[in-house]
């Protein structure tokens, strides 16, 4: 049928390796610096272009938020890696501006069009300009050239998108192809306060609707709900951590629901049911090979983000009909941010930042770490590691990617440079494959 048609031509365009055996992660030589910028970078995106092969140096993108007077810009950079480390690593191509004035971050991801080239979702919004009009929009970027092409509108009311996922975009207005399934935060008009709504749409490949919104979870005081997406090879599988009931106490916190969108709209289809006295934050989804996991954290309800308080971080996997694994794993942490999940052929990644020893001084190794924690791809725990680091940047300080040749994982983060005086930087590491 058509949707199993647009599937595979997905597979395809994302370039998706046979299946290969699980392996476990060896660090690969000392991290290195990559990036620096007079004043600072953080959110680091890495986005891989190809995957490496016998002689061919594997290509990735480097996104990276700039922080400039009171403008952050979001530029991407042409990264090779080879198999040496890290003479193998080069940078063909600078970083060049590429996602102007982003308040709120953005996601970086391979396009669907142009072959081998880049999309980038994210909020432009020049604070300082009435002549800006605001909003969430596409962007898609020539590798070849290494050169943006022009933005496109995808919500003007929209404040801050969570997640673009490519998919066939077959469910209305007659599209046929591939294209993304964004999710995004957006006001609601209201006599009183700051109330907001998350709502998912369709787009084709160049960024124009290819479906009418969805609304994924109703309007409630800022900050509201997060949603993320993923194809599961059957569906665009949904993820947002709705509230269980109206209301503010404990039997209304926040939980994961997961949702199956269709031609009729979003269909709800499991929800994980918090911890005791928890409240879920927004949740990440992946998706590789029909595979798709859902990882999230939970705070105290009674905890203030910016308080930095305990968490619990919890992965589950989803079946391709959008049912969650009875097994939900967790583990006490102290993150930052939310966790990266990575989900590909070496298996299941989990990676977050906390802080160690606050008492150092930031530019001190020791002052805090990246906590790795792998899974095969059945689950089943292998190993946790940890990368000892300077003081993280605020936001989501790391992304991972994999690489077939060598088969590795690259784990980026920003944290403060070694140096007394500097500002923050962008740190690469390498972790080769082995046997488990």
């Amino acid at each position: 049928d058509v949707v199993a048609r647009h599937a595979a031509t997905l597979d395809a365009a994302i370039d998706a390796p046979p299946p290969l055996p699980d392996c476990v992660y060896v660090q690969h030589g000392d991290p290195i610096v990559l990036f620096t910028y007079p004043d600072g970078v953080r959110t680091p995106m890495l986005a891989r272009l190809s995957p490496g092969s016998p002689g061919v140096a594997a290509r990735i993108a480097f996104g990276l938020i700039h922080e400039h007077f009171w403008h952050p810009d979001i530029r991407v950079a042409d990264v090779s890696v080879g198999p040496a480390w890290p003479e193998g690593v080069s940078i063909p191509h600078p970083m060049t501006l590429y996602g102007i004035d982003a308040h709120s971050g953005g996601q970086l991801v391979p396009a669907v069009d142009p072959p081998g080239g880049l999309a980038l979702f994210y909020y432009h919004a020049d604070e300082a300009s009435p002549n800006v009009k605001p909003g969430l929009m596409l962007r898609r970027f020539d590798t070849t050239t290494w050169k943006p092409f022009n933005e496109v509108f995808v919500e003007q009311q929209g404040d801050y998108g969570f997640a673009i996922a490519p998919g066939p975009v077959v469910a209305q207005k007659n599209a046929d192809g591939i294209g993304y399934a964004v999710t995004w935060r957006g006001p609601v008009e209201n006599d009183g306060g700051y109330i907001t709504a998350t709502w998912i749409r369709l787009i084709d490949a160049q960024g124009s609707p290819a479906g009418g919104s969805v609304e994924i979870d109703p309007p409630s005081a800022y900050p509201g709900t997060g949603a993320t997406v993923a194809w599961s090879g059957a569906s665009f599988i949904v993820a947002s951590n709705s509230r269980a009931c109206p209301g503010d106490d404990a039997a209304c916190a926040n939980r994961l629901t997961v949702s199956s969108l269709s031609k009729l709209g979003l269909t709800k289809t499991a929800a994980a049911t918090p911890n005791a006295g928890m409240r879920a934050r927004t949740p990440l989804l992946r998706s590789y090979g029909g595979q798709t996991w859902a990882a999230w954290r939970e705070q105290l309800i009674t905890a203030k983000p910016e308080n930095d308080p305990p968490s619990i971080v919890r992965l589950a996997a989803i079946d391709p009909s959008g049912q969650l694994s009875p097994i939900v794993w967790q583990t006490d942490a102290h993150p930052d941010a939310g966790a990266e999940l990575s989900v590909s052929d070496q298996g299941v990644l989990l990676a977050w930042g906390e802080r160690v020893d606050p008492k150092l001084p930031p530019q001190t190794v020791g002052h805090s770490r990246l906590r790795l924690r792998q899974f095969g791809k059945a689950g089943q725990e292998l190993q946790e590691l940890s990368i000892p680091t300077t003081s993280l940047t605020t936001g989501t300080a790391y992304s991972v990617t994999t690489l077939d040749q060598p088969r590795a994982l690259l784990v980026s983060w920003t944290a403060q440079g070694e140096e007394a005086a500097s500002q923050s930087v962008a740190y690469l590491a390498r972790f080769d494959c082995a046997a488990p």
